[in-house]
């Protein structure tokens, strides 16, 4: 059974409804009807989530310190890429196609 004399009636301090809540609830202690509490409770959470991301998003890593995932930090550091040759008639070349930059530059196959 209910024991009304726990519970306290009141409007809302932000939308005016009026309210009939547990004395010991967090939105009648507040002033507020659920609504208006599920909402400031929503809106903390989202701004702790952005100020989070944006500690999160800022980097640490001195600059020119490798990046986490371990490649070189400007393109004078990477290493030679290869390059796709066409495949020659005749049988000859019919490997992986892959050269080094250097003997893909020389005349001689």
């Amino acid at each position: 059974m209910t024991c009304w004399s726990e519970y306290v009636h009141y409007d809302c301090e932000d939308c005016g409804e009026i309210c009939i809540n547990h004395e010991e609830s967090d939105p009648a202690q507040l002033g507020k009807c659920r609504g208006c509490h599920i909402d400031d409770l929503v809106e903390d959470y989202e701004q702790r989530l952005r100020s989070q991301h944006s500690t999160n998003t800022t980097s640490d890593r001195p600059e020119g310190a490798t990046p986490s995932h371990g490649g070189p930090t400007d393109a004078g550091s990477a290493r030679p890429q290869a390059k796709r040759r066409g495949h020659s008639s005749g049988g000859r070349g019919r490997g992986s196609g892959l050269v080094s930059e250097d003997s893909a530059n020389s005349d001689s196959f």
